[in-house]
């Protein structure tokens, strides 16, 4: 792995040669994205207008997505609320 100064990087995107590998990747940083901005925005104006914004940033993204991470929220998210 090469140091860029400042930050490292993580992954070595020119070497990948499997279309799938890169797509794979790139879904997973989407969603991962996509549930931390999810829950800033519910924290700061509740579920209902945080579903609503979420389609502007993400897209196609958060229309195919957005089902998994209600789930993903309610399961996850709630649980730990409850348990602090």
């Amino acid at each position: 792995m090469s140091d860029t100064g400042l930050i490292p990087r993580i992954f070595e995107i020119g070497k990948f040669t499997d279309r799938d590998a890169f797509d794979g990747m790139i879904d997973a940083l989407t969603m991962n994205c996509m549930k931390v901005t999810y829950i800033d925005m519910v924290t700061a104006y509740g579920t209902e207008v945080a579903s609503q914004r979420m389609g502007p940033l993400f897209g196609d993204s958060w229309e195919k997505a957005q089902t998994d991470i209600w789930q993903w929220y309610d399961d996850e998210v709630e649980y730990l609320k409850e348990r602090v």
